[in-house]
This record gives structure tokens, C-alpha cells and sequence, in this order.
């Protein structure tokens, strides 16, 4: 047992790991949801690279101050406020710390290898800690009480990033994002979730042309001039976009870039979805669109909750719908009786 290096006992019924305190060769344990909150014999385990100690109620970590080898650390679903040990801990990779209690990520400060940090769920308010962390990939914190994100400027390498609240929870002092300019130079971003905050302009976005999903549902985005740049510019490239909640309608849509890529047509943003060949799924419920939409082609689309009174049905939409889910309010969806368009339920 003394040479075991990798031992994982998840989801069972353990109470006391006081002989795990033996295997001084470990490099990987997983102990995430058992009934014990006493972590005090993994002290000893100096080896370990790999710990998931998720969902086990536990308050404190402070048995892991010594643990200098650890990449990966998971703990998740706990109650911990203090994470003051972690700055000694400089060749983690990647932690987990969602749903805690945590408010103060200083410490997080000394860990320059970090690529992955998951923090949602917490407390915190601060990001300046965050601000060196330059090999950050992914960063995800979704509902804490964030409303300054410009520590993030210089994460110049982040590919996801997650600032959203939950549709439950938005409105009792989570994130309240509305300044969205520290992301304009962070041009890897391929996935921002930035739903349920209070951000008005998109423009910062301009220069992020890898994005592939852009979820900015609940916010009070009018203006769609950056994204009619994009195409422009033939940088489009996101296949799924979330503008659901908005104040987009057809005089918004209007801008002069619109103009300058559409002319005189009264109907960017259908036209928008037309020119977007790799868009896969499109959701604008509940905002105050009139236009007529045709010609989609394997694509999901979402307009219910809009001001959409008729959908020109045309031989093109006929021969592809079996690729195609149409999302309306069921007045409108009843216009097409003869397809398979999918409909308020």
C-alpha cells in the first residue's frame, strides 16, 4: 500500500482518513463528497500533485500548507473563507473553489503558473490580485459581487471567461458589470459569458475576432455596430450568440455601420444572421424586433417575445428546415403549420 500512488475514494460513505497519512508516495487523491471534514492527514502527503478535496464541508485547508508539488487542487462546494496558504503553493495550475465564502484572493497573487481558475460562487469583490496572473487561460467567476474588471487588462492569454449571474440570482448583489473596456485587448477570448450584469456597449469586443460564443443576454445592449464591424471586416466568427433581454430593436439595429454594410435595407439584423455562415444558435427573445426573417440554413434561432408580426416563408427555408429550429411566439409559429417549427409550449 506504501507505494500506491493514485487513490480515489468519491462519493462514498467515509468518515476517517487517518490512514491515507501512510501512503507517502501519493501523487493523486480524490476524497471530494464523503461525510468526514477532517483533511489533517493529507499534511504528510508531500508528493502529491493531485488533490480533490470537493464537497466535504469542510471551513479551513490549512493541512495543505506544505503540499509544494500540488497542480491540480479541487474544493469546491465547501465552506472556506481563508486561502491564505495557497500564495506558498506556486506550481498549481489549476484550482477549483466554486461555491465557497471566499472574499479575499490575495494570495492568489503569488501563483503566476495558474491557467485555470474557477471561483464562482463567492464573495469576492476585488479582482487586483488577479491582475499578474498573465498565463491565465480560462477564469471563470460567475456570481460574486464584481462590478470593476479591470485588473483583467493585461490577461492577455484568457481564452474563456465567465462573469454572468444566474437568472435567480441576479438581482440581490451579484456581479454588476457595466464597463466592458478592460477586455478590449484580449484577443484569445474564444468563449465570454457576461450575462445578467448591466453593460451597455460592445464595442470593446471589436478586436476579439476568435470569439465563438458570446452570451451577453440581460443586459441593455441597443447598439450592434461592433458586430456589424465584424462582418465587415469578415472577423465573424462566433456560432453562438445570446442578445435574449436586451433593448435591441430595429432603430438600434440601424447604425451607420449597418448602413455602410447593408445600404438602404431595413433589416440588418436578419441580414446580420444571413452573412453569419457559422452561426448555430441565435437567441433575441424579449426584445422589440419587427423585422421579417427568411433564409437560415442550419441554424437555431430564438425570437420569441418580440414584436414579429409575419416570416416570409420562401423555397430555400422549405428544402432545409429539417436543419433548422425556429423558436417563436405561437401566433407566429402558426404561419407555419405546413413545417416543423417549434413553438411556445
Amino acid at each position: 500500500m506504501t507505494k500506491l500512488q493514485v487513490q480515489r475514494i468519491e462519493e462514498n460513505q467515509v468518515e476517517d482518513i487517518s490512514y491515507v497519512s501512510q501512503l507517502a508516495n501519493l501523487t493523486e487523491l480524490t476524497l471530494s463528497k464523503n461525510k468526514f471534514n477532517d483533511i489533517s492527514p493529507i499534511s504528510k502527503l508531500a508528493k502529491l500533485m493531485q488533490l480533490d478535496i470537493g464537497q466535504l464541508d469542510i471551513t479551513e485547508i490549512s493541512p495543505l500548507q506544505d503540499l509544494k508539488q500540488l497542480i491540480l487542487l479541487y474544493s469546491y462546494k465547501n465552506n472556506i473563507t481563508d486561502i491564505g496558504l495557497l500564495q506558498n503553493l506556486k506550481n498549481l495550475v489549476e484550482i477549483q473553489l466554486s461555491k465557497n465564502q471566499i472574499s479575499d484572493i490575495t494570495p492568489l497573487n503569488f501563483l503566476h503558473k495558474l491557467q485555470k481558475l474557477y471561483l464562482d460562487d463567492n464573495l469576492i469583490i476585488d479582482l487586483s490580485p488577479l491582475r499578474y496572473l498573465t498565463n491565465l487561460e480560462t477564469l471563470s467567476l460567475d456570481n460574486n459581487r464584481i462590478s470593476d474588471i479591470s485588473a483583467l487588462r493585461l490577461l492577455v492569454h484568457l481564452k474563456q471567461l465567465l462573469i454572468s449571474n444566474d437568472d435567480e440570482t441576479s438581482q440581490i448583489g451579484n456581479n454588476t458589470i457595466s464597463d466592458i473596456s478592460p477586455l478590449k485587448n484580449l484577443v484569445n477570448l474564444n468563449i465570454l459569458q457576461l450575462q445578467n450584469n448591466q453593460i451597455v456597449d460592445l464595442s470593446p469586443l471589436d478586436k476579439i475576432d476568435d470569439l465563438t460564443v458570446l452570451n451577453v443576454k440581460n443586459n441593455k445592449v441597443c447598439d450592434l455596430s461592433v458586430i456589424y464591424s465584424k462582418i465587415n471586416r469578415q472577423k465573424f466568427s462566433v456560432k453562438q450568440i445570446n442578445f435574449r433581454d436586451n433593448y435591441i430593436d430595429d432603430e438600434c439595429s440601424h447604425s451607420s455601420e449597418a448602413a455602410h454594410i447593408f445600404g438602404d435595407q431595413k433589416e440588418p439584423t436578419s441580414e446580420l444572421l444571413m452573412m453569419s455562415r457559422n452561426m448555430k444558435c441565435f437567441f433575441m427573445q424579449n426584445n422589440k424586433v419587427e423585422e421579417n426573417y427568411k433564409q437560415y440554413y442550419d441554424l437555431k434561432i430564438n425570437f420569441k417575445r418580440n414584436k414579429i408580426t409575419f416570416i416570409e416563408k420562401v423555397n430555400k427555408l422549405n428544402q432545409k428546415l429539417q436543419n433548422i429550429q425556429l423558436y417563436f411566439s405561437s401566433a407566429i409559429a402558426a404561419q407555419f403549420q405546413m413545417y416543423s417549427v417549434c413553438n411556445d409550449q
